[in-house]
């Protein structure tokens, strides 16, 4: 499992894909930061209960936002593969997705699978769409935002959300009816919406979002898109041509926040100044966050974003303003920050909690008078350069030999780098050893060829 913040270029992931197939095992990432194997979390992960559904994701809050939603519904997993989010790629082809795919299609735990990923490119979305209905168990794709989806068939079940792929998953496991048409809001959230509304001014019409979940801010800035219209984000470049006056979705895990400082899921703190310069800007209506609960998150993110709120509060109502704060717990029931402990911290600051990702993004079109459909086709790009094909070069991919003993067994691991994983792993039993390391430069490129060149 790779979870690194030194990029991995594509030609190095194929040959490293390659080889652990020759050995008989399987590479998680580049870029993988969530999985749970026999129930031990690695990297960042929830307490989830173990159950029927496999789960196989190039999106580690995509795996995240799918599996708590689960466990909420009262379902666990068996196993919760994470595969870095470049193996969709055309160059990479899916090579660890589709090898997961048919060591799940063997598990004897696994009834209904799950892949998850922003959109896989066409051939690669093509391949896995084929080789899951040949698995004989349901499969649900949740490409989040993806512009061409097959038709459901062969057991093939598709979803245009995270929120939608759990619903899905959780009728298929318990064997009833599938959902039909977007979850309705509870009453009580239509009450809370209502007062919401009513209490912007005029002038206050924008949306701003700020999340520590890459796949949760790409989906939220797809729903916005379709709802709302011209969205701002730094996920496709386009934050430099929205001007102040326009909404904007910010990722607060990419690579420009993060260089020489923990991703926001370990040090929320970063969304402070964005959400201060929101409370400031008299247009903007709506404030939507995400809080990430599981182990390797922060201890208590709830309590860092309701202290902001709070600030943000003081600043609107000063101004004579009111602010509306929208935001989902990312957490399983039993996760080490407490599930409702977390809800219930930011609904005393008077926050709006949503179910899912999807049912905040709703909530906020909704403030702002808008409805638009669960639907993330809305100008994304990411993801879908045209690129030299790689296949050739690839591995067929066949289930690593390895992998069902680790289903049984669990992980025996080395972990390099970041203590916090080691000593999660160790309070779970799991045999481990940490070795300290950091990249050189602390990941700076530019820094480390500098210093290369003095020795």
């Amino acid at each position: 499992m790779c979870f690194c913040s030194v990029p991995v270029d594509l030609e190095a992931e194929v040959a490293l894909k390659n080889l652990a197939a020759q050995q008989g095992v399987l590479v998680m990432g580049p870029d993988c930061g969530t999985a749970v194997l026999n129930g031990i979390p690695l990297g960042f992960a929830n307490h989830l209960p173990r159950g029927p559904v496999g789960l196989i994701a190039a999106s580690g809050t995509g795996l995240q936002q799918v599996s708590c939603l689960l466990a909420r519904q009262g379902i666990g997993v068996s196993q919760a593969i994470g595969v870095g989010g470049r193996d969709v790629h055309e160059r990479v082809g899916g090579h660890s997705m589709r090898a997961a795919l048919q060591a799940l299609a063997q598990d004897p735990d696994t009834r209904v699978l799950v892949l998850i990923a922003k959109p896989p490119a066409a051939s690669v979305a093509a391949r896995l769409a084929q080789e899951a209905a040949q698995t004989g168990k349901p499969c649900v794709l949740a490409f989040v935002g993806d512009t061409v989806l097959p038709n459901d068939s062969g057991g093939v079940y598709t979803a245009t959300t995270l929120e939608e792929a759990a619903l899905i998953a959780g009728a298929l496991a318990q064997d009833v009816p599938l959902p039909t048409g977007k979850p309705a809001l509870p009453a009580p959230l239509t009450a809370v919406l209502q007062a919401a509304r009513t209490a912007l001014r005029p002038g206050q019409r924008l949306v701003q979002a700020l999340y520590c979940g890459g796949t949760l801010a790409y989906e939220a800035l797809g729903l916005l898109r379709g709802a709302l219209g011209t969205v701002g984000s730094n996920l496709d470049h386009t934050l430099v041509a929205a001007q102040e006056a326009a909404h904007v979705v910010l990722d607060l895990g990419a690579e420009e926040f993060t260089q020489g400082r923990p991703h926001p899921m370990i040090d929320p703190s970063v969304r402070r100044q964005y959400l201060l310069a929101a409370a400031r800007n008299p247009a903007v209506a709506v404030v939507l966050c995400d809080v990430i609960l599981g182990w390797g998150a922060h201890p208590d993110p709830a309590g860092v974003l309701a202290a902001v709120w709070q600030e943000a509060q003081a600043t609107t109502q000063a101004a004579g303003r009111t602010l509306v704060g929208i935001v989902h717990v990312c957490g399983a029931p039993d996760d080490p920050q407490g599930f409702e402990l977390q809800c219930q911290v930011l609904r005393d600051r008077g926050m709006i909690l949503a179910d899912s990702n999807a049912q905040a993004v709703r909530l906020a079109a909704a403030v702002l008078g808008a409805h638009g459909q669960d639907s993330t086709a809305q100008l994304l790009a990411v993801g879908r350069e045209g690129t030299h094909v790689l296949h050739d070069q690839l591995v067929s991919s066949a289930i690593p030999t390895r992998l069902p003993a680790l289903f049984a067994a669990g992980p025996r691991v080395i972990n390099l780098g970041l203590e916090l994983f080691a000593i999660q792993l160790a309070a779970h039993g799991v045999p481990v050893v940490h070795v300290d390391w950091r990249p050189p430069a602390g990941g700076d490129t530019r820094l480390a060829s500098l210093l290369e060149r003095l020795r």
